[in-house]
C-alpha cells in the first residue's frame, strides 16, 4: 500500500506520521506526545521491519486506538497531569 493510502485510513488522534524503512533505517510511526513533554519530546515508535509496522498500524492506528499501548500510557500521563494541577 502507498504511504498517502495508508495515512488516509488512521483513525487514531495522536498519530502524527510513519516512514518507510530506507537504507539502514527502520520504519517508524510518530506520535503526539503528552502536552508537558512537547518542548522535550518526540515520540517514535520503531519497529523492526515494515510487516511488523503495518501489523501494528493495522490493528491499532487503523483500527482499534485505544488499546495502543501508548494511547494508554499518554492518556494515563495527561490524567496525572491534571491530578497534579488540582
Amino acid at each position: 500500500m502507498q504511504w498517502y493510502k495508508e495515512r488516509l485510513k488512521v483513525r487514531c488522534p495522536f498519530y502524527v506520521d510513519h516512514t518507510y524503512p530506507r537504507r539502514g533505517s527502520e520504519p517508524k510511526i510518530s506520535c503526539e506526545a503528552p502536552e508537558s513533554w512537547k518542548e522535550e519530546v518526540d515520540v517514535q515508535l520503531r519497529f523492526k521491519n515494515k510487516e511488523i509496522r503495518e501489523a501494528h498500524m493495522w490493528r491499532y492506528c487503523w483500527g482499534r486506538y485505544e488499546a495502543c499501548p501508548y494511547f494508554r500510557m499518554k492518556e494515563m500521563a495527561e490524567e496525572n497531569e491534571q491530578e497534579q494541577k488540582k
